[in-house]
């Protein structure tokens, strides 16, 4: 059997703090690599899509967003099957009550944790039933002795459990001790594989179709799964389907060149006009560098589809040329103070930046 493995589609996400231009593109996307990914399907030849869990960011969702997500999904001729995750999650006012699910006979919501036998293999779902769920979702599943491929369909944290919240927690072994092929899983937005004890990949996140975040490392592709006989090793492929992309930076600046480097990059970056970028400064604004760091702040603010730049940790040279060249009072000893406590004061070290950028419009 051939999947296509995805999960995380977290449509309807708010993307707040991008800006309304940007997270309407962002919540837009979403929709366009769902497409992306029935195209994938159709070049591979699988046999079936599983959407791991969370395919809508909360229940509360525009009900248009859910109509268009099924009619996008049932364009693909085989079966898709739909797992309810903890964004998700079934029970009273869920997304999966719209009737759109009922309208499309290739859509499966795997709404009970009960095998399905399906185009020689047999699926093993695990929904959310609530929002909370404890314990391992794949506990049901015990050995059987078969000669169909068996496939675990589940949603939750693979042995690290996010302190404070209570997500279902799926040990490494899972796939040994219920005796699976594979476990397609969903939760985390970035591509994880788990090998057993002889080495083969027999679990993993596929990551999320389109990156939702900042700091996702290696989201935004699907996994095409062939598993052609029961026991045979998981062929996987890594498809990429993302549309935007998301770059972040960190710089812990020392001279003027290290600044320039950082220009030169963000100046380089391709589609600025499809890319969110978050920058952040740390350390040692140089003497004579402030031309480069507003040029900086010009590419950011105009370029990108969205992009932030935090200097609150960027200060400039406590003892620098600047001070020196200041008049003797108040503002000097504004200046030596404020770099003074900019070492380890965000608010501190944005006024003297924004000093020190004074300053050097009236010394030249």
């Amino acid at each position: 059997m051939k999947i296509l493995h995805t999960a995380d589609w977290q449509i309807g996400i708010k993307a707040v703090g991008l800006g309304a231009g940007a997270a309407r593109e962002v919540r837009e996307e979403r929709f366009r690599a769902a497409e992306r990914v029935i195209e994938v399907a159709r070049e591979h030849a699988v046999d079936a899509i599983i959407v791991a869990g969370d395919v809508f960011e909360h229940n509360g969702v525009d009900r248009a967003f859910v109509q268009r997500t099924a009619d996008i999904v049932s364009a693909f001729e085989g079966p898709v099957y739909l797992l309810p995750g903890n964004h998700d999650a079934l029970g009273p006012g869920s997304v999966w009550k719209h009737p759109c699910w009922g309208a499309r006979a290739n859509l499966k919501v795997l709404t009970r944790r009960e095998p399905i036998t399906a185009l020689g293999a047999i699926l093993y779902p695990c929904p959310y039933v609530r929002q909370q769920s404890d314990g391992n979702p794949l506990g049901w599943i015990t050995p059987q002795d078969t000669d169909l491929p068996r496939i675990g369909i589940a949603h939750g944290s693979v042995e690290h459990p996010v302190i404070g919240e209570s997500y279902a927690l799926i040990a490494k072994d899972a796939c040994q001790s219920a005796g699976l092929d594979y476990v397609a899983l969903g939760h985390w937005h970035s591509f994880t594989p788990y090998a057993d004890s002889k080495g083969v990949c027999r679990m993993a996140y596929s990551g999320t179709h389109e990156p939702t975040a900042y700091g996702e490392r290696d989201s935004g592709q699907v996994l095409v799964v062939d598993i052609p006989t029961r026991g045979a090793k998981p062929d996987m492929v890594r498809v990429p389907t993302a549309g935007l992309t998301w770059l972040e930076m960190s710089r812990d600046l020392r001279t003027r060149v290290d600044l320039e480097r950082l220009c030169r990059k963000l100046d380089s970056v391709p589609n600025p006009d499809r890319t969110l970028v978050r920058v952040t400064l740390s350390g040692i604004l140089a003497d004579g560098a402030g031309d480069i760091l507003r040029h900086i702040e010009s590419i950011v603010a105009t370029r990108f589809l969205s992009a932030r730049l935090d200097t609150r940790r960027l200060h400039p040279a406590r003892d620098g040329e600047w001070v020196s060249r200041l008049p003797p009072g108040v503002i000097r000893e504004a200046a030596e103070v404020l770099c003074a406590k900019g070492q380890s004061d965000g608010v501190a070290a944005r006024a003297a930046l924004e000093l020190h950028a004074l300053a050097m419009e009236e010394l030249g």
